[in-house]
């Protein structure tokens, strides 16, 4: 299906388009970021640059979708800017969505709303404004209503009085369990959603959990050692003066604190209980003991007078993105492993005249299966390397068939690479890898198959041919083809007549 997803390359669209993007589904991803497009089109999605607030924009975009996911949001800042109406804002994108999906003829839609959507209580009001807003939409457009409880990540806002006075502070009781949600978990169901049948208009809550305030403070204060660590209630008038020292928009404090009041008695969560989800995953109170891992560290005087020094930059990875990270077997994770540890064991030993020498063959025994490793992955990963190669020579054709684009030059590797969202280095090793030639040998090949073209089906001069193909000088295309055809261009020219 061809999907459209909004909310660029955030907390849940991300993984919802790593997710539809692996089911095979074609995903367009909105966002209001150019410097984003590389790092969407990275996860195998299209990218459309455009803001939820440009109508045009959206009906462009929606056009011919299979199912739209939308969702509404402002800027971080926007909360703390004292012109802006939060709730007005977000109910005009509301707005928006529904002239575009009325424009463009979508059928399907998946909507994220939230918690507090049926009353409206407090900031919760723009839900409940474009909830009743896409309700509006004819009988024929079939929208899944979504609504999310609080999200984990909302914990983050805590850190403030941690830090300032030792406790996480609310206006609401500690001992009463509430429903929170995994960002991941969200996407999971809207996932799911879309490849689901739709029908009429449909509400479903998300949940992951139904933990009290004082159990969060317990799980978060195991987790940074603070045992001491508690949840502790203010009144309202001092929840939300806190919130106006801290530079908030007064209307965006004021509907915080009625939302937090709401909470209070469960009177948030009526709607929520009536229609209670599954939950999703547990919150794993050993989870922050049970992660693992290690960093190695070398300061570059250590490989001083040795021969990895004058070796080390010939380990291409180094230079690699980081999207395109070495992906371990359980086999190769521990051959590493033990390597890791053969070094700290070496490091911790009392210091003689062979240390340094074990720890830096050590080191470039690492370095070595590391080569290995990625040597495999780019094989095994047969598929993907095939499309980055049917993506290749589509865009040196189409750069070779733009003559604006050929004033510029001839490509570099790092102009393709950046086409084809890798690294210059991880393109030439995945290349020479599957094929026994880096990008410049490509792009070369490629120009020399452009040159006998145009030698053979047209009488423009050599000179004509080299400056079509991008070439500042012809003497150096002549150079070129006759170190790879072992011919000058004229005298294969002249093997037609």
């Amino acid at each position: 299906m061809k999907v459209i997803v909004t909310g660029s390359l955030g907390n849940i669209s991300k993984p919802l388009t790593q997710e539809l993007v692996k089911k095979g589904h074609q995903v367009t991803v909105i966002s209001s970021k150019a410097e984003r497009h590389k790092d969407i089109e990275a996860l195998g999605a299209k990218a459309a640059i455009g803001t939820m607030e440009d109508a045009g924009f959206l009906s462009a975009t929606f056009k011919g979708a299979d199912v739209v996911y939308v969702m509404e949001s402002l800027a971080p800042d926007a909360f703390f800017d004292p012109n802006v109406d939060a709730i007005a804002a977000i109910t005009e994108i509301g707005k928006n969505y529904k002239q575009a999906i009325e424009q463009s003829g979508v059928k399907r839609v998946v909507h994220l709303s939230s918690i507090g959507a049926d009353k409206g209580v407090g900031l919760l009001q723009f839900h409940y404004n474009v909830e009743n807003i896409l309700t509006e939409l004819p009988e024929e457009v079939f929208i899944k209503f979504v609504r999310p409880v609080g999200f984990y990540t909302y914990m983050y806002t805590f850190i403030q009085t941690i830090k300032s006075q030792g406790a996480i502070i609310g206006n609401y009781r500690g001992d009463e369990k509430e429903p929170w949600v995994s960002p991941l978990d969200i996407a999971a169901v809207i996932a799911e959603e879309i490849e689901k049948p739709f029908n009429g208009k449909e509400i479903r809550y998300i949940a992951s959990d139904e933990v009290s305030p004082n159990e969060i403070a317990e799980i978060l204060g195991e987790a940074i050692g603070n045992s001491d660590l508690k949840w502790l209630e203010i009144s309202d008038e001092q929840f939300l003066n806190g919130l106006l020292e801290s530079g908030m928009n007064p209307q965006t404090a004021q509907g915080f604190t009625e939302m937090n009041a709401a909470r209070r008695g469960g009177r948030l969560y009526e709607d929520y209980f009536r229609h209670r989800p599954i939950l999703g995953v547990e919150i794993d109170k050993d989870a922050a003991s049970k992660r693992r891992g290690w960093s190695l560290l070398i300061h570059p005087d250590f490989l001083w007078n040795t021969s990895l020094a004058k070796t080390i930059k010939r380990y291409q990875y180094f230079n690699y993105s980081v999207n395109e990270a070495l992906h371990l077997s359980e086999k190769e994770e521990a051959i590493i492993n033990d390597i890791i540890e053969n070094m700290e064991q070496e490091y911790r030993s009392n210091i003689d005249n062979f240390s340094q020498d074990i720890i830096v063959s050590q080191l470039e025994l690492l370095l070595n299966y590391s080569n290995r490793f990625y040597n495999r992955q780019f094989i095994t990963r047969k598929k993907a390397s095939s499309d980055l190669l049917v993506k290749l020579e589509d865009l040196l054709n189409e750069y070779f068939d733009r003559q604006n684009e050929l004033q510029s030059g001839i490509p570099t590797v790092k102009y393709i690479a950046d086409k084809l969202n890798v690294s210059p280095n991880y393109l030439s090793d995945m290349l020479r890898t599957l094929t026994g030639q880096n990008a410049q040998q490509h792009i070369h090949n490629k120009l020399i198959e452009k040159a006998k073209e145009a030698l053979s089906t047209t009488s423009l001069s050599v000179s004509e041919i080299a400056y079509q193909l991008g070439f500042e000088h012809p003497q150096s295309f002549n150079k070129l083809f006759k170190n790879k055809t072992s011919i000058s261009p004229l005298k294969f020219r002249n093997s037609f007549s």
